[in-house]
């Protein structure tokens, strides 16, 4: 995933430093996913990926994912998810399940 946001900062003429002003995820964090020490969490790829004008998908996996629109459905239900507490996690999760299930093709 790191070869990819380098790619990315490559082809903006951009480096580490500008992602680090612009987002306020910190050098160090940088650094560490660069070494394969950690990867940021998601809140912080979602502002990565914002800042980089590229979709979260894009970032992980170096894939478009066709429909846009699903990308920011996608991309809102999990800052939903991440904002919430663990029994707001719990709720979103079994209320996914139980549309999944009453949807499913």
């Amino acid at each position: 995933m790191y070869s990819i946001y380098q790619k990315l900062l490559d082809e903006k003429g951009l480096k580490n430093a500008d992602v680090a002003r612009a987002t306020g995820i910190s050098n160090m964090t940088l650094s560490d996913w660069k070494n394969g020490k950690s990867t940021p969490k998601q809140d912080k790829l979602m502002k990565i990926a914002e800042f980089l004008d590229v979709n979260l998908e894009y970032l992980m996996t170096g894939k478009e994912i066709p429909n846009a629109s699903l990308t920011d459905d996608f991309t809102m239900l999990i800052e939903f998810y991440n904002s919430s507490n663990k029994d707001g996690q719990t709720r979103i999760m079994e209320y996914a399940k139980m549309i999944a299930k009453e949807y499913k093709k």
